[in-house]
Formats: structure tokens, C-alpha cells, sequence
């Protein structure tokens, strides 16, 4: 009699499927150095920093959202930890979806533009 051996290989989930044409990227470098991947800007959460979204357009004409928890550890600067939103020093490039600017302000949620310009600058690969 054969014996059934089930299959001990894992499968490794993808880092990002796009829902409306089923294109997967299997890393984060990957995702971030494909040409067909556009970065649109920055969804804010006030409450919880790293719970936003950082916004990707594909070629195949979807938006995509991914936390900004994903990313996060691509920035090595300061952190600051007083929020200035709404103060005199803040531009407010937060409450703007689309755009991508560092902020000038010593503030809590001014490393996530960091990041969010990161990704935008990061290098793709030639098509």
C-alpha cells in the first residue's frame, strides 16, 4: 500500500495582488521597482500613524492601498513625538492626498512624508 504523504511545502503568500487584474508581486522590492506601479500619495490616520495608506496606481488602471506599516523601515531619520497638525508650522501636506512633500515640521507625522517620498524616488526596473 502507498502511503499519501501531504505536501510540506509551504506556499508564500504575495506581498501584493492587484484585485482587478490579478498581477502579484512576490516582495516589497518588487512591487516598488515595477514600472506598471505608480505611487499617488498618502491616506492619513491620525489616531494610529502607521495604519494610513500609501496609494498605488497599476497599469491596469486600479488603486491600490497598502499600510504604511509596510514601508516604514525604510526610513532611518528622526521620529519626532509632538504632533503639530493644525498648529502655525504645519503645512498641512497631510490632509492632501496627493501630495508628495516633505513637511518642514518637527513633527510626529512628518516621517511618513520621508517615506512616502522614498517610495516615490525609488528605482524601477527598465520595462
Amino acid at each position: 500500500m502507498d502511503a499519501i504523504v501531504p505536501n510540506k511545502q509551504k506556499t508564500q503568500a504575495a506581498f501584493m495582488t492587484c484585485s482587478k487584474c490579478g498581477a502579484s508581486w512576490n516582495n516589497r522590492d518588487s512591487f516598488l521597482s515595477d514600472p506598471e506601479i505608480d505611487l499617488v500619495g498618502y491616506q492619513s490616520h491620525f489616531k494610529e500613524l502607521v495604519a494610513g495608506y500609501f496609494l498605488f496606481n497599476h497599469a491596469c488602471k486600479t488603486t491600490m492601498a497598502m499600510k504604511v506599516s509596510h514601508f516604514t523601515d525604510i526610513y532611518d531619520g528622526p521620529i519626532f513625538t509632538e504632533r503639530k497638525t493644525g498648529s502655525d508650522d504645519c503645512p498641512g501636506y497631510c490632509l492632501r492626498e496627493n501630495c508628495k512633500q516633505i513637511c518642514p515640521a518637527e513633527c510626529e507625522c512628518a516621517y511618513i512624508r520621508h517615506v512616502l517620498i522614498l517610495l516615490d524616488e525609488w528605482p524601477k526596473q527598465k520595462p
